[in-house]
């Protein structure tokens, strides 16, 4: 069972339990022959133990196998010296998992002791293991020979291997980041923005809140929530659209909160400029039909006499909106129509001789 065949070069799982996380990381060591490779497995998780705990998987091997045949195992450190290591009892494992959760500030010892085959190297294998890890080799003589960190996917091969059937790692664990961001981008189209955001890893994932800043002041606004996928190693698309924005700069981010309350900033680097309009233009009014009120956007390129104003059907006039002198931008305006009863009403927008006249429709 502690036997790999050549063609599985590494299995790897992350997975959240609860509040919890299991970290289990692969550990491949060869000596460079066809036969000779086993996969080792180490990591923590809050219900594991120092010794060696069945529920993981941790069991003893049986005693070495002769010379000429490769083997590796984890030799448990804390029954290394004790009567039953001393009597064969412990043999060694293959799976090694320590007490811990996703965020540690000790390192767990592991020894790792090796032979050769018919092969002419030992060779460490770390094909793939979480961020927020970082894991040393160290000789038995305290660094002399060997002292190697890896905090990435790698391999090892040493000289030292030569002198010695033993190494000792230090697996350092820290809280990795829930969500891995492939790209973060905006796209404007008139005074309306666009993000999109790409995620290859979510671990217990909650969502993300969308949060705008207009860059002449210190407030963010929270705009908008879009739930998360958990935990997934997938690719995962997002975006959101902020509609009808005043001319401006703009800085945006994402709250990413995970399901224990915990949250990060992901931030979008370039800052968004909405420039002034280019055209005098009316926008349908939204929702329509409405009850009992409605949003009306409409742009202006330049300063200038401004009126917006309501009308019934039959070109009474119902309400004043505006009427005043406005800068060039973009502008919403609500209007509430709980006073006046259902039908069909027109809105009219006046500016520098120019006239848009679009319908709406109260419904109650």
């Amino acid at each position: 069972m502690k036997k790999s065949f050549l063609s599985i070069l590494f299995i790897f799982f992350l997975n959240c339990i609860s509040n919890a996380q299991f970290v289990k990381i692969p550990l491949i060591v060869s000596d460079g022959s066809s036969n000779g490779i086993d996969t080792l497995f180490f990591g923590i998780d809050p219900a594991a133990t120092n010794g060696i705990d069945a529920a993981f998987g941790e069991q003893e091997l049986p005693p070495q196998p002769p010379t000429g045949v490769f083997d590796a195992r984890f030799i448990d450190t804390q029954l290394r010296d004790s009567i039953m290591f001393a009597q064969g009892t412990v043999q060694g494992l293959a799976k090694d998992y320590r007490q811990g959760s996703n965020l540690t500030e000790s390192p767990r010892t592991h020894e790792v002791q090796f032979k050769k085959g018919s092969g002419s190297i030992i060779q460490f294998n770390m094909p793939q293991f979480p961020s927020g890890v970082t894991l040393r080799f160290v000789d038995l003589f305290g660094g002399f020979f060997l002292d190697t960190t890896f905090t990435s996917p790698g391999s090892l091969t040493n000289n030292y291997f030569n002198l010695s059937d033993k190494v000792f790692m230090y697996a350092q664990y820290q809280r990795p980041q829930p969500v891995e961001l492939i790209s973060f981008t905006h796209i404007i189209n008139g005074n309306n923005v666009l993000l999109k955001w790409v995620t290859s890893l979510e671990i217990n994932n909650s969502g993300f809140e969308v949060q705008r800043k207009k860059n002449s002041g210190n407030n963010w606004t929270a705009l908008s929530f879009i739930k998360g996928h958990n935990n997934s190693n997938q690719t995962h698309e997002y975006s959101y659209e902020d509609l009808n924005l005043p001319a401006g700069t703009y800085s945006y981010r994402l709250k990413q909160i995970d399901f224990n309350g915990n949250f990060e900033y992901l931030d979008l680097y370039e800052t968004v400029v909405i420039g002034s309009p280019l055209t005098f233009q009316l926008y349908q009014n939204f929702p329509n039909p409405f009850n009992p009120s409605t949003l009306i956007t409409f742009q202006i390129p330049e300063s200038g006499l401004t009126q917006l104003r309501i009308f019934d059907a039959k070109g009474n006039l119902v309400e004043k909106l505006i009427e005043q002198e406005l800068n060039e931008g973009y502008y919403k305006i609500r209007f509430n129509a709980a006073n006046i009863p259902s039908g069909i009403y027109f809105y009219r927008l006046e500016y520098k001789g120019n006239l848009v006249n679009k319908k709406m429709i109260v419904t109650k």
